[in-house]
């Protein structure tokens, strides 16, 4: 159970995230980009069998965006996703996601609006 932080988990290089209740991001000032699990440069990514709620109409429950460097051998299964702009954000910025697998996902719509 993590809350209230701006980005609640960051995953980089490898990681493992499961059955996990991951919720509340909370940013400072204007310019928020709040995500429950956040990844910009990974070799290795699971998320399995989580709770994630982002309360805010902005950015997301996961965020896959590879920006500093490539992502790999990702795994997304089992997970519920609740709220955000984007419930889950894959990206190819400067470099490329390659090697990954979403499944068995549900997703919801915040009642606060995320």
């Amino acid at each position: 159970n993590a809350h209230g932080s701006g980005d609640i988990l960051r995953i980089d290089g490898r990681g493992t995230v499961q059955d996990s209740w991951l919720h509340d991001p909370r940013g400072v000032g204007s310019a928020q980009h709040n995500d429950v699990i956040q990844s910009t440069n990974a070799t290795y990514v699971r998320i399995l069998h989580n709770r994630l709620d982002n309360q805010n109409t902005q950015t997301s429950c996961i965020l896959l965006k590879a920006d500093i460097g490539p992502i790999s051998d990702v795994v997304v299964d089992s997970n519920l996703m609740n709220g955000g702009g984007y419930s889950f954000y894959w990206y190819d910025a400067n470099y490329k996601i390659t090697n990954g697998k979403v499944t068995n996902n549900k997703f919801m719509r915040s009642p606060t609006g995320g």
